[in-house]
């Protein structure tokens, strides 16, 4: 059995995004020329999952159980620290799980379009040969934020 460990609530839904999204919605801005200065584009993939969920879909994708865990946010906190993480970067990591424990998502999406690659596509293309690669345990440096362990 896999555990995939965050300080989240397993049952609140979180925004993800591949990061092929991200450089795509950045690929379509950066050329523009017609603006300066600074702004934010909101990129949000196509589906809202509940950490329990993710797990559902992840334990699909490898074929063998994964259940969530939560920890706490200070235990998140140490982890980050631990694997070299700065103090303002393992901080900014509990301020936004607080958030997203405290119901940040719950009021739906911002405006923004939703991006192609859904969660369980990302498990199929880079979940999934991490863990077939190592020896069950994949990292934060594979998967941020995010450790699985079998």
């Amino acid at each position: 059995m896999c555990h995939a460990v965050l300080a989240n609530s397993g049952d609140r839904p979180l925004r993800t995004v591949a990061t092929r999204d991200i450089a795509a919605a950045a690929a379509t801005l950066l050329p523009d020329a017609s603006w300066s200065g600074q702004d934010s584009t909101p990129v949000i993939g196509p589906d809202d999952l509940s950490p329990d969920d993710m797990a559902q879909v992840m334990s699909d994708v490898l074929a063998r159980p994964v259940r969530f865990r939560q920890i706490s946010v200070a235990d998140c906190k140490a982890m980050a620290l631990a694997r070299g993480a700065t103090e303002g970067s393992a901080q900014g990591l509990v301020d936004m799980t607080t958030a997203q424990n405290d119901g940040i998502y719950d009021g739906g999406s911002p405006v923004a379009e939703r991006t192609a690659t859904s969660f369980r596509q990302w498990c199929v293309d880079v979940l999934r040969p991490a863990v077939l690669s190592t020896s069950g345990t994949v990292t934060a440096h594979a998967v941020p934020g995010v450790l699985l362990s079998g």
